[in-house]
């Protein structure tokens, strides 16, 4: 297992298979894997965040 977390970006857009995606980030999740998650600003994925108690945090990069 790597010490560095695993840096997962998800795309906003549509036709991302989410059910699969969610499989394997527990599938990691559950292996031990340390990870981030980044989503690509999809209103439904803010909604889902604040629902679960993690309100998103935004990073505004200075360039």
């Amino acid at each position: 297992m790597n010490e560095s977390p695993l840096v997962i970006k998800i795309g906003g857009a549509a036709g991302i298979e989410i059910e699969a995606l969610c499989l394997e980030i527990a599938a990691s999740w559950h292996a031990g894997e340390r990870m981030v998650l980044i989503h690509g600003g999809s209103d439904a994925t803010n909604v889902l965040a604040e629902q679960l108690r993690h309100p998103p945090r935004m990073v505004v990069s200075p360039s």
